[in-house]
């Protein structure tokens, strides 16, 4: 799917993203970067930000907006720069202070071009982190549709890499409108160290919702690689993400795929919930599973799940159902071992 745009503001994008050339030293490599700030939040709504700037930081930053307020061509750069240069290089987090709190992302954007002119060095951490604040303006703008994507190819053009929380932003926010394909495209052009397990735990959630599940198993089987990074690993929101899906399509699922998929995420320590598991546990009882049943609940206690009783009720009602009480009697040995107490009211 892609986003068309009219030929008259195809033109006015043009002339706002149109730079003079760089020099060569200015000309950076387009290569992954995280700022200097918290990491994002693990399946949060809310894009992260930096901490609030210090009390000298916000001086300049108030200065720096007035002046960047009247029309660009006007601008008086001998003071930005004794401003902005003036003692220490400005840190990531001054200037993206200084361009969330312009009018527009086109502003923010002139504002980008004058810091590739005149800073000092090729530093690309500053230039991410300017141009997430553009992402985060362009996103509240009327035609963001459009402009997002627009910048989106910007950075790629201007080799300015994509901060975590630019990639998230726009990852986020073409799946809302229902551009998943646009949002995978995307994913897939990140550099390896962007694609954290927050960033993952996301594309993954969103092929799931558009139902491009071969899709999502495949991001999801990146993050379940034996001896995989830490930050790829998958995580509780990973397994809630996917428990939850497993338990709304149950009836599409195999039992085989259900038990690979719940003990793969559990030799990473993520398991589900008792709700979750007593759930799967029942559905498998219920469609001539038993046997799988109790081997799930017994290899998840050998990887150290908390077992609580709901799920082993569950197992032991659909043993008795089958008549197999050989088992049952094995399975309340084992509950004694770990001091699960079985619900007497089952």
């Amino acid at each position: 799917m892609t986003i068309a745009q009219s030929a008259p503001n195809r033109l006015k994008l043009l002339r706002i993203f149109q730079y003079h050339a760089l020099q060569p030293s200015l000309f950076v490599r387009h290569f992954c970067i995280e700022l200097a700030q918290p990491s994002p939040p693990q399946q949060n709504d809310e894009e992260s930000t930096p901490s609030p700037p210090l009390q000298n930081d916000e001086s300049i930053i108030k200065r720096a907006v007035q002046l960047l307020q009247i029309p660009d061509h006007e601008w008086n750069t001998t003071q930005l720069n004794n401003l902005i240069f003036s003692a220490l290089s400005p840190s990531p987090r001054l200037l993206f202070q200084i361009a969330r709190r312009l009018p527009s992302s086109s502003q923010a954007l002139k504002f980008l071009k004058y810091l590739q002119n005149n800073f000092p060095t090729s530093n690309t951490q500053h230039l991410s982190s300017t141009f997430q604040a553009i992402f985060e303006l362009a996103s509240r703008e009327n035609d963001s549709r459009t402009n997002l994507y627009e910048l989106y190819k910007v950075s790629k053009e201007w080799n300015i890499p994509l901060t975590i929380n630019s990639a998230t932003l726009l990852l986020r926010f073409f799946g809302r409108i229902g551009l998943v394909e646009k949002s995978f495209i995307l994913f897939n052009e990140l550099e390896h160290c962007i694609k954290n397990t927050h960033v993952r735990n996301l594309m993954v959630d969103l092929l799931l919702r558009d139902g491009r599940v071969d899709d999502a198993f495949k991001v999801l089987d990146e993050m379940l690689q034996p001896g995989s990074e830490f930050d790829l690993r998958p995580d509780d929101v990973t397994g809630d993400i996917i428990f939850t899906w497993l338990m709304k399509r149950e009836k599409l699922v195999s039992p085989e795929e259900i038990v690979e998929v719940v003990l793969k995420l559990g030799k990473f320590d993520v398991f589900p919930n008792s709700i979750r598991l007593t759930q799967t546990i029942g559905q498998l009882c219920r469609t001539g599973n038993t046997s799988k049943a109790y081997d799930l609940l017994i290899e998840l206690m050998t990887l150290g799940a908390a077992i609580k009783a709901a799920p082993c009720n569950a197992l032991l009602t659909g043993l008795g159902r089958d008549g197999d009480f050989d088992k049952m009697n094995e399975f309340m040995a084992k509950m004694k071992v770990m001091d699960i107490v079985p619900d007497e009211s089952r």
